[in-house]
């Protein structure tokens, strides 16, 4: 590693420790992966690991947290800490840092992909295109990210003097059921949706993503699911299309047509869809304020929260979904906008066929004690059939602005939706 390169990573990781206000410029430029050398990479994502969960990143801090995870020794003890801090010229100058560390990382990459091209000619055929799909994938992955714009406090005076004179506003849900009783979605707050697997809480989420589009931005970190299957299921339920018709592509010219109508909508809606599977909490904050300078954020949805991935995997899981619960509702507070967390369930509740409870959502940590709404899928279950209705019964297990309870929507599997009454095709 260059002088240069080995100042600008001290320098970065000085002036994130000094303000906690360089923190989030300096994670819009680089990630832990930036960092040449594994120290600085521990040190940065213990900076970041701390800052997400609302703590102080102050040297003493960032010691505690890296002895905890048995890491303060290898980056060479409280005294190299101290040395970041004592060689920064100015904490203000990390963000101007941070860029040198990412152009530097960002040559590295191309060196790595120019290599695995390099080595096609040695390569047997049936290795060639795995070889330069890598290839392209460093290439795309050194893509240089954007500054969020800074507004002074001030500059928003107008809008929230007007807004005092109007009745309070909500981003209302796809069904009317649920926003009576929840009131819609409100800005700053985490709503969990918990169900067992195959129970619709992606469908859910997505509905809620594409209706909310209607008002502006959408932030939808997909887990689980790739971005074209996502399309699908949004094709599906707006023109509806069965799912095992698009499947087989065997769609009929009454498909057709009403896809026609339909497809210019999906193509106009600012949803933004992230599929990187196993993707931190930094790159989803990264993502959504990405999102937000595309137009005004009205929503961040995450599918699920289970498989975010942890910056420790030596952390018990629960304690890393804890993180994760923590972490998204000061996500909703510094964007002001709507959460929507979407979790996994226990299987143990869907063996005897009981109503879900709190206590079934999967490594649920502080999940209950983090939202501000917790919603529980269930479908009901025909004893006497053995199959499940079409009766999707919402409980509203957890609401800190109203009343819990539960009401019933109409499960429309084939068409990748649920409604309030049979959809008005």
């Amino acid at each position: 590693m260059s002088t240069k390169n080995e100042q600008a990573e001290k320098a970065t990781l000085g002036g994130m420790m000094l303000s906690r206000a360089m923190i989030s410029d300096v994670t819009e430029i680089v990630s832990g992966t930036d960092f040449a050398d594994m120290r600085n990479e521990m040190i940065f994502d213990a900076i970041t690991a701390l800052d997400n969960n609302g703590a102080p990143s102050d040297v003493i801090s960032v010691a505690d947290a890296l002895a905890k995870s048995g890491k303060l020794e290898q980056i060479g003890g409280l005294i190299a800490l101290h040395d970041l801090i004592s060689d920064v010229p100015a904490a203000s100058s990390a963000t101007w840092y941070a860029k040198i560390v990412h152009r530097e990382s960002t040559k590295r990459r191309l060196i790595v992909a120019g290599t695995r091209l390099v080595n096609l000619e040695q390569s047997e055929e049936t290795d060639v295109l795995a070889l330069v799909e890598t290839a392209r994938a460093e290439i795309d992955d050194a893509a240089v990210r954007e500054l969020a714009t800074a507004r002074m406090l001030g500059e928003d005076m107008d809008d929230v003097i007007e807004s005092l004179s109007e009745p309070p506003s909500y981003l209302p849900t796809p069904w009317r059921a649920m926003n009576d009783m929840i009131n819609g979605l409100k800005n700053g707050c985490v709503y969990v949706v918990g169900a067992r697997p195959g129970s619709g809480k992606t469908i859910m989420g997505l509905q809620i993503a594409l209706h909310a589009s209607k008002w502006g931005a959408v932030s939808f970190s997909s887990l689980e699911m790739q971005r074209e299957e996502l399309l699908g299921r949004a094709l599906a339920l707006r023109a509806s299309i069965d799912m095992t018709a698009m499947t087989r592509h065997a769609m009929n010219a009454s498909d057709y047509e009403r896809l026609a109508r339909h497809e210019q909508g999906l193509r106009e809606l600012s949803l933004y869809v992230d599929d990187r599977s196993g993707a931190t909490l930094a790159q989803i904050r990264s993502y959504a304020r990405s999102v937000s300078r595309r137009g005004e954020l009205r929503a961040i949805v995450v599918d699920y929260m289970q498989l975010i991935r942890a910056t420790d995997p030596r952390k018990p899981r629960w304690e890393s979904v804890s993180e994760f619960s923590r972490a998204l509702k000061i996500m909703a507070r510094e964007f002001n906008v709507p959460v929507i967390a979407l979790a996994q369930l226990n299987r143990e509740s869907e063996n005897n066929r009981r109503p879900p409870s709190l206590a079934d959502l999967r490594e649920s940590g502080s999940i209950e004690q983090d939202a501000d709404v917790v919603m529980l899928l269930a479908r009901e279950f025909d004893e006497e059939a053995g199959l499940p209705t079409d009766n999707l019964d919402v409980i509203v297990a957890k609401n800190r602005h109203g009343n819990t309870g539960k009401f019933t929507l109409l499960w429309e599997g084939r068409f990748a939706r649920v409604s309030d009454t049979p959809w008005a095709q």
